[in-house]
């Protein structure tokens, strides 16, 4: 399996990888730079205090946290000229969501914090701990975050629509992910997985297989080629891992063999499933004259069959970022187009 493109980027450890308008986003704690799908860098940034991670507007602009912690900007994909910048109490850690109306982010404070695209704050509502660690996740106008269990509020007022504190860890951080139009999944613990309907406000456990163990951290939804809701998701499989596909009735779909976690899963738009697995860069360089190590990133269709396996040369360093024109991703401080998303169309 041949790469596309490889391009050096000016830093190793990656935070940040996205794709939009026909640009590659990366960045470290201090640096962001631009690589369109040619291959070309088009802009550098530094910052002389910690950014965030980024994610993608519905306008294609870049959302991410800057200055410490202390500003939410907006950037341009094409130039990377700061649109928009607001001052809040949030942390490096928060990850902001994006609607075409509303910008949303946790505050260091443990409060949520809504804004207008153009700034102006709108409205802010209390969370908890867990928050902080987790993307607000947005379903129609509903925004919901956790507060003392998972909490709604309505996106465009803050109005509190609904609490359901038995989707509370004792321990740990709850994972939050959007299945659908109505629903999302709440999965925290080992194997507390459940399905919430907004406009049912019903609670429903995802049923799991026997002997599965899920790793929250790593869930995704996707569908099915029959439309059906599934997760994919890393697992605990007889004293061995997997990455699974699972319906919502418990019904395992397939799996993939791993030999550890990846550090990196993604789902194409015709639920393609794209792996990366690979040591961390501090293993790689303290034993790789002593150990064998493997670094690949894997094509998987959404049946679960294996369509390509591209063998790195070196560790992957980043998440995966699928766009229109291939799989990308961060090996050993060199950003590469690993595949074509058109020639494996699952």
């Amino acid at each position: 399996m041949d790469i596309a493109f490889s391009v050096p980027l000016p830093f190793r450890k990656v935070k940040s990888l996205v794709a939009s308008n026909n640009r590659v986003l990366v960045s470290d704690s201090n640096q962001m730079v631009a690589i369109t799908a040619e291959g070309q860098m088009v802009w550098h940034l530094k910052f002389e205090r910690p950014i965030g991670k980024m994610v993608v507007a519905p306008s294609g602009d870049i959302v991410g946290i800057c200055d410490g912690g202390k500003q939410l900007t907006v950037r341009s994909p094409d130039t990377g000229e700061l649109k928009l910048s607001i001052p809040v109490n949030s942390c490096v850690y928060a990850i902001p969501a994006v609607t075409k109306s509303h910008l949303i982010c946790h505050g260091w404070d443990n409060q949520l914090n809504v804004f207008s695209q153009t700034g102006e704050l709108c409205w802010s509502a209390p969370t908890d701990k867990n928050a902080i660690w987790m993307q607000p996740v947005v379903v129609e106008d509903w925004v919901f975050t956790s507060s003392q269990g998972v909490i709604a509020y309505a996106l465009d007022d803050g109005s509190k629509l609904g609490l359901w504190s038995e989707l509370s860890p004792s321990e740990g951080f709850l994972t939050i992910r959007r299945a659908d139009a109505k629903r999302i999944v709440v999965g925290y613990g080992i194997n507390q997985l459940f399905l919430l309907n907004k406009d049912h406000r019903t609670v429903c456990p995802w049923i799991l297989p026997s002997g599965y163990r899920i790793f929250m951290d790593s869930l995704m939804v996707s569908e099915s080629l029959d439309r059906e809701l599934t997760l994919i998701a890393t697992a605990g499989v007889d004293g061995k891992k997997a990455v699974v596909s699972v319906t919502e009735s418990g019904k395992v779909l397939w799996q993939y063999p791993i030999s550890k976690i990846p550090v990196a899963i993604s789902v194409g738009t015709a639920g393609q499933v794209y792996i990366a697995q690979s040591p961390t860069l501090d293993e790689w360089d303290k034993y790789k004259d002593f150990c064998e190590f493997s670094c690949f990133v894997l094509g998987l269709s959404a049946t679960g069959e294996e369509l390509w396996k591209w063998e790195a040369p070196a560790p992957i360093t980043s998440g995966l970022a699928v766009a229109d024109n291939g799989v990308y991703g961060v090996c050993d401080g060199n950003l590469v187009c690993i595949s074509s998303v058109e020639e494996y169309p699952g």
